[in-house]
């Protein structure tokens, strides 16, 4: 989980899991970003 950045070319060091990995991040900071401009309204 050190691993902050994932590159192509490390994809088959995780096996695909690390781009799952890095969708859900990216997601979750989407989320929290637009609640934040939102000013937490969605919740």
């Amino acid at each position: 989980m050190s691993e902050i950045h994932v590159s192509p070319l490390n994809d088959h060091r995780g096996g695909g899991f690390n781009n799952v990995g890095s969708i859900l991040v990216l997601f979750i900071l989407l989320v929290i970003i637009v609640c934040t401009i939102c000013g937490g309204g969605l919740y």
